[in-house]
């Protein structure tokens, strides 16, 4: 089994893959996806694991796509193990039959006439659903070693972890639990959905979802860079003083960061 660092690097070029394929230009073509698919197949780790979920599930991809009205539309299927065949194997017919990710993007319903906003939107719907199956995963073996690396007992003790030293003691610390990175974790991709749908500009909405991602991978990493956090957190607090907030659509979004920020502002006061 390789080691936590060996994983965490894992996470975080999985990341980088993916977050180009959800930023898919429409100058890219099928590249981002091409890549994204290439990165899956040859890392093991992460084969394993979409090959545990889907080996035995039977699904076909062709009814993935359905059409209604003229316009296509995603037909998720209920079960996840099917869901995530249907994701790897429609990815896996678009680039085996060089099916133009552009021309199947166009035909779905979206509200801007952008090609490139047609792209994105086909892309988050199709696939961003897999992204987080495998980010989930690997957030989980992180901790996993984690826990195993520091000796750590996780018990009912109202959130405190116990941590064994060297000397067989036992020392009570308020470090990031299992609990709270994982709410920490959905509560960032809430806000990362919310974000689509407010009135900010791309390279804003890119900005701040970059922050996200930024205190996301930290937390899972142990906080290897403190500074690169509280710049996020610090932006992200900013953030909240934004016009657009003050939208209708805008308020769920700020009760969201809200809830984040109380989440990690602790963490950020220990720093």
């Amino acid at each position: 089994m390789m080691d936590l660092k060996e994983y965490r690097k894992i996470s975080l070029e999985f990341r980088r893959v993916a977050s180009n394929l959800l930023k898919t230009d429409y100058r890219d073509g099928n590249i981002p996806l091409i890549r994204f698919k290439k990165y899956i197949d040859n890392t093991e780790t992460i084969k394993t694991m979409i090959d545990n979920k889907i080996s035995n599930v039977e699904y076909d991809c062709n009814q993935f796509i359905k059409n209604d009205s003229g316009w296509n539309y995603i037909n998720t299927p209920i079960l996840e193990e099917e869901h995530i065949k249907a994701m790897y194997d429609y990815m896996t017919y678009l680039i085996d039959n060089n099916i133009s990710v552009e021309r199947i993007a166009l035909g779905f319903l979206c509200d801007s006439k952008k090609i490139t906003a047609h792209i994105q939107y086909f892309i988050d719907q199709a696939f961003k659903p897999l992204i987080d199956f495998i980010n989930d995963g690997l957030s989980a073996i992180i901790i996993m070693l984690e826990e195993e690396k520091m000796g750590i007992n996780v018990s009912n003790n109202h959130g405190i972890v116990n941590v064994a030293n060297n000397n067989s003691n036992i020392e009570s610390d308020n470090i990031i639990n299992y609990n709270d990175l994982s709410e920490i974790s959905k509560i960032i991709s809430t806000i990362i959905d919310n974000l689509k749908q407010i009135d900010i500009s791309d390279e804003e909405r890119e900005n701040i979802t970059d922050d996200m991602d930024v205190i996301k991978e930290q937390l899972e990493c142990s906080i290897e860079k403190p500074a690169r956090l509280k710049k996020a957190f610090a932006n992200i607090k900013s953030f909240l003083t934004n016009a657009a907030l003050l939208t209708s659509t805008g308020i769920t979004l700020s009760t969201n960061i809200q809830h984040l920020i109380s989440l990690v502002q602790p963490i950020v006061d220990k720093l």
